[in-house]
């Protein structure tokens, strides 16, 4: 089993690395890579051919570097043209930063450093290589929910709270909101919820006795929420929280009386 690594020199940062980890579980001989590949007062292009000629998986890595390299565009080429030939031959494109595949290799799967990462993307060339599932699961946790917090007008005393049901309709829309802020501070006024059927199903109450902050909201509405029929609602405060920290802290969705998820609560933009 032989591996080739085609890449830039400017790229040996992160090439070399990957090297060595291969090389540590491979060996040295069974890895193609130029700094120990290629000795002084060899011909370049005769040890390329003969390390192309060996190659069982062939991971050429893409970069801006890469791609303005012409020795880096002749390996890829004809090993590329090679793999046409000889089924044996496994070429897999390694995406290193932000450089598009080039077009000839756009229905070919990359492994994709740039996006996932250093580790979860050797994790892959080890996988490629010892022929195992490439496949990783994306979303370790479905959800269906998303809040979102705003910040309405300009004294810091007021957010907004979105909850949106980001696939399917929710039918149970209860929630426990903790407020940063004091039970005698949080104000409830007329028109402060935007949705229809908003309700409060109990009094604000401190999360701890022995804590000064901390507030929970029991607040809902007494309808199913959709994409496009979210709860809004506009949760105000008598006096700024410290060093401009939000008002809203975290949101739970009470989907019965032992049934309670924390729902990912993020910035809102645009």
């Amino acid at each position: 089993m032989n591996i080739f690594l085609s890449h830039n020199c400017k790229d040996k940062p992160i090439v070399g690395q990957i090297a060595i980890r291969l090389k540590e579980i491979y060996g040295e001989e069974s890895v193609f890579y130029d700094s120990w590949s290629i000795q002084p007062g060899e011909g370049i292009i005769d040890k390329m051919n003969e390390g192309l000629l060996k190659a069982d998986f062939f991971f050429f890595f893409i970069s801006k570097n890469s791609l303005a390299s012409s020795m880096v565009k002749l390996e890829w080429q004809n090993a590329l043209m090679m793999k046409t030939q000889d089924h044996k031959l496994k070429f897999i494109p390694v995406r290193l930063d932000e450089s598009s595949v080039p077009a000839i290799l756009k229905q070919t799967l990359y492994i994709d450093f740039y996006t996932n990462g250093f580790e979860a993307g050797i994790r892959q060339i080890f996988d490629v290589v010892s022929d195992s599932n490439t496949y990783k699961t994306e979303f370790k946790e479905f959800e269906n929910l998303c809040a979102y917090r705003e910040k309405i007008g300009s004294d810091g005393l007021c957010e907004r709270l979105t909850v949106k049901a980001t696939y399917f309709m929710e039918p149970t829309a209860q929630f426990l909101v903790l407020v940063n802020s004091t039970k005698e501070d949080v104000i409830i006024a007329p028109g402060s919820c935007i949705s229809d059927g908003f309700f409060l199903s109990g009094e604000p109450h401190p999360l701890f006795p022995s804590m000064q902050k901390g507030v929970l909201l029991p607040v809902g509405v007494s309808r199913a929420l959709t994409k496009e029929n979210p709860f809004v609602f506009d949760i105000k405060v008598k006096h700024q929280p410290e060093m401009g920290a939000n008002i809203i802290m975290s949101i739970v969705h009470t989907k019965g009386p032992n049934i309670r998820k924390v729902i990912p609560l993020v910035e809102k933009t645009g």
